[in-house]
């Protein structure tokens, strides 16, 4: 596939999906644009606004594909949401839900009764609202808390619409999108499918239910690394989110390429909490290189003016500049798809474990393969992120030795399914990009990374003046003293860590897998082909033996008047 950035602007879509499935876009300079409509009452017999949502709290067991890390009820922060519910009133978006349904169904109804699911639900980033029709059909609709862009919007939807079609990688279904303003709500939207499911935040916990515990963890990572092993057949040459050409009116999307990818702006991060302005994102790349990419997020931090900051800035690069190239042995560098936030409570199962449904895929991009669609996912990790990490205190919290064991399932999983060179170190290339584009976490995981190499001995007598101490490296580092020979050792150390495995041990267990199949289909063919000479043999074993029993040996007589 190509892969270049598009220096034009994208005119503005909106579209939905019409009663056979397809996704119909429109251009906006093409067709008249309807002037959004004032906020008017519908007929009473149109509209209902339930005040029970159907969704309950986080401990419930169930859950919608809403995205954005949804939640429910007094528990969710509304309060930075104040502007968008003050402004979109519930008659509106029901104007807008009723117009999508006619436009989407084949059999239009003027009964149609569409249910507004109060609270709505949040999450980071957006306002979601559940819609109830009474014809059976349940929809969600997402609000950004800022616009997007048509850009950013224009990506997501299609990219979600890119993976729909060649995969069955379970996504919800977009209904309608609108990346301008000129709607019945006067806001940029996105409408797509309610899909049934609990978090897998909630359900690994959860001990009720007929499947057992460990059974259920089991089949939740078997599914999603089945699911997430699919994008692997998606390799591109620069990071950043994908843009289509092509015909926008059809719902065959296709011609990927690859363009800008957003960031969140640090300083924003630190007003978010005090002005609920949500995030501001900025335009970066595409980037040609994995070490671009990860150099360029820690070139858009704030280093304070203290040797510490510094020195562990300065740790932090040696890290990034040890990073693997994002390639196997033989191939040049590629990047992949994956979801943006591969955490639990954007993947929804069902009681089993199986895997139902993946939401929010909000800045959805390619990336490294070492961070991609082949890592573990988020709460495989939590052990990796010591800011994160509440072990032991934490009821809900697996210990590290839990989680080690439940990366090498997960590893021997991926390896069953292809490979997992890219798998078994993941965690490790995550915390590394975790530091490097967010700079709260960054020196917990500098500091987890550094002990890791390093550990310190509690016991003085096992104390080692050659040991590295962080403190020290920092120090140096920041003053562009550290000795030649404390940085070899600390570089080759790094270096050792993050080098990317061996291919060979990733395949051994389909390797395996597949010698015994052959061996038995081996045994197999060959015990029935002689069974059936055997048994072909029955009717002539008189004859034989006779043959035998009037054979007579051969003696030196015999030989010696034959040869006269």
């Amino acid at each position: 596939m190509s892969s270049a950035c598009t220096a034009t602007e994208i005119t503005p879509l909106f579209g939905h999906r019409n009663g056979k499935g397809d996704l119909v876009t429109y251009n906006s300079s093409l067709i008249p644009i309807r002037p959004p409509p004032a906020p008017v009452s519908p007929p009473s017999s149109v509209i209902e606004l339930n005040e029970t949502p159907p969704l309950s709290s986080p401990s419930s067991s169930s859950s919608s594909s809403s995205g954005s890390s949804e939640s429910a009820g007094p528990d969710c922060a509304l309060a930075k949401f104040d502007s968008l519910l003050t402004r979109i009133q519930p008659e509106s978006i029901i104007a807008l839900a009723l117009r999508t349904h006619r436009e989407w169904s084949t059999a239009p109804s003027a009964g149609t009764v569409c249910t507004l699911v109060s609270p709505p639900l949040c999450g980071s980033y957006n306002l979601i609202h559940v819609l109830d029709f009474n014809d059976g059909i349940k929809w969600v609709l997402r609000l950004p808390l800022k616009d997007p862009g048509s850009r950013r919007l224009q990506s997501e939807i299609m990219t979600m619409h890119f993976i729909r079609k060649y995969t069955t990688i379970p996504i919800p279904d977009i209904i309608s999108f609108d990346s301008t303003t000129e709607n019945e709500i006067a806001s940029p939207y996105t409408i797509m499918q309610f899909n049934d499911g609990t978090p897998v935040c909630q359900t690994w916990w959860d001990e009720s239910g007929p499947t057992p515990l460990e059974e259920r963890r089991h089949r939740i990572l078997d599914t999603v690394a089945s699911a997430m092993s699919q994008l692997t057949q998606f390799k591109f040459n620069k990071i950043g989110c994908l843009e289509f050409e092509g015909d926008t009116r059809s719902h065959l999307v296709s011609s990927p390429k690859i363009g800008p990818l957003n960031i969140e702006q640090e300083e924003e991060i630190r007003q978010q909490e005090a002005d609920h302005n949500g995030a501001i994102f900025k335009s970066v790349g595409p980037f040609d290189s994995s070490r671009e990419y990860l150099t360029s997020l820690l070139d858009a931090q704030i280093i304070e003016d203290d040797s510490f900051a510094i020195g562990m800035n300065r740790l932090l690069r040696m890290m990034v500049e040890s990073l693997p190239l994002s390639r196997s042995m033989t191939e040049n560098e590629s990047f992949v798809l994956t979801h943006p936030d591969f955490g639990g409570q954007n993947f929804l199962v069902a009681e089993d474990g199986t895997l139902t449904a993946i939401i929010d895929w909000d800045n959805v991009q390619t990336v490294p393969q070492w961070i991609g669609c082949r890592s573990y996912p988020a709460w495989l990790t939590r052990d990796w992120d010591p800011l994160m990490y509440g072990y032991p205190e934490a009821e809900r919290e697996n210990s590290p030795e839990e989680l080690d064991a439940y990366r090498k399932y997960y590893a021997g999983r991926m390896a069953s399914l292809g490979s997992a060179q890219f798998t078994t170190k993941s965690h490790i290339y995550e915390a590394i990009y975790n530091a490097s584009s967010s700079p709260a976490c960054a020196d917990s995981i500098i500091d987890k990374i550094f002990h890791h190499l390093f550990p310190v001995e509690d016991n003085d007598d096992n104390y080692n003046p050659d040991t590295p101490d962080l403190g020290e490296v920092v120090e140096a580092l920041a003053e562009e003293s550290l000795e030649e020979h404390m940085e070899n050792k600390v570089l080759s150390s790094i270096q050792e860590l993050l080098s990317l495995p061996e291919e060979t041990p990733t395949t051994t267990v389909t390797r395996h897998l597949s010698t015994g199949k052959k061996l038995w289909r081996f045994l197999r063919k060959w015990t029935g082909a002689t069974l059936i000479f055997a048994l072909s043999l029955i009717p002539k074993w008189s004859g034989i033996l006779n043959f035998f029993r009037n054979a007579r040996p051969r003696t030196d007589v015999s030989i010696a008047r034959r040869r006269v």
